[in-house]
């Protein structure tokens, strides 16, 4: 899909922008046009006295405008409008302007600054929707590569996909393809337990970057394919899960995959505890298996065939619910 492209602009055509965070490679800014507002995410070339890493950076851009452009249209994915070059600075322009992330509201509930029944509703609608939209990226061949709460978007009682910065595409007609990297990069905490010891890449030169960068020693993985995200997925259902239902799930610190078994003894010990979302912590299990191939795929035939008489009414959105029930 052709994606509005302004190049060589002069002034940066939208209002004011204002700091909203900053990530790896980009800082992400709220900007106003025509009463508009929007998210900017700004990647400013600023390698120039390392040129492998410049050249890098400039590839992951490259590739998260070429993957957004392929997953528009879905409602709980970040929608990218255009991209915008002004000098040597890049920017993408997208919506929802998120008021947190979900790693920072998960955070904000869990201190006591945000009430927890005000977002009850809508991060279990989470569950069902972010399922949705996870089977929508892998049914366009894609994989997400890098799950995590930081990575998904919360704006007006919605969860969004977003930073699709590392995330690969594959051209088999199975979306379980197993793939390769020749950079592998993912968050320790979330990816699954195909992977290997830390290895350090001698293309990057990481000799003076570790100390600032010190994600660039990355772990190298096994083949992984689709269901790699559902762990992933998994993980940060967990996540919300724990903060839902603090007296039941404790607060996990570890890497998800190095405890497994505790994880899912604790999902399994909390039906009796919370009966009312027994389907829904049977599913979360699932995602959480060593195995990857008893993980569920697609997640939304997972869904379907639970038991519960509030299936779609608790944990999709109004907007997904029509959507299924037209499947």
């Amino acid at each position: 899909m052709d994606l509005p492209h302004i190049d060589n602009c002069e002034e940066f055509p939208y209002g004011v922008r204002t700091y909203i965070s900053a990530g790896r490679f980009a800082t992400v800014w709220q900007c106003t046009r025509q009463k508009e507002v929007v998210a900017c995410k700004l990647f400013a070339n600023s390698y120039d006295a390392l040129p492998d890493c410049a050249k890098y950076f400039g590839e992951l851009r490259r590739n998260e405008v070429n993957i957004m452009g392929k997953l528009r249209g879905q409602r709980h994915i970040v929608h990218i409008i255009e991209t915008i070059c002004i000098r040597r600075d890049f920017f993408i322009i997208m919506t929802p302007l998120a008021e947190f992330d979900l790693q920072k509201l998960l955070s904000l509930i869990r201190d006591g600054t945000k009430e927890r029944d005000d977002y009850r509703e809508s991060l279990l609608k989470a569950f069902g929707c972010l399922s949705s939209a996870l089977d929508y990226i892998h049914e366009q061949k894609i994989r997400h590569k890098d799950i995590k709460p930081q990575n998904i978007l919360y704006s007006k009682s919605s969860c969004y996909f977003a930073d699709f910065g590392i995330s690969q595409e594959f051209e088999d007609h199975s979306n379980l393809l197993i793939t390769r990297s020749e950079r592998p990069q993912y968050t320790d905490r979330y990816c699954p337990p195909e992977t290997l010891k830390p290895t350090v890449y001698s293309s990057i030169p990481t000799f003076s970057l570790l100390p600032r960068y010190p994600w660039l020693a990355m772990e190298e993985s096994f083949a992984r394919d689709a269901r790699s995200d559902v762990f992933s997925l998994g993980c940060t259902f967990y996540e919300i899960l724990a903060i839902l239902e603090p007296e039941i799930f404790p607060t996990q610190n570890e890497s998800y995959r190095e405890c497994i078994t505790k994880i899912k003894d604790s999902l399994k010990a909390a039906v009796s505890r919370e009966p009312s979302l027994t389907s829904l912590l049977e599913f979360c299990s699932k995602m959480l298996s060593q195995d990857r191939i008893k993980r569920p795929h697609p997640l939304l035939t997972e869904l379907k065939s639970m038991h519960s008489s509030d299936l779609f009414e608790k944990y999709f959105c109004h907007d997904c619910r029509l959507d299924i029930s037209k499947l």
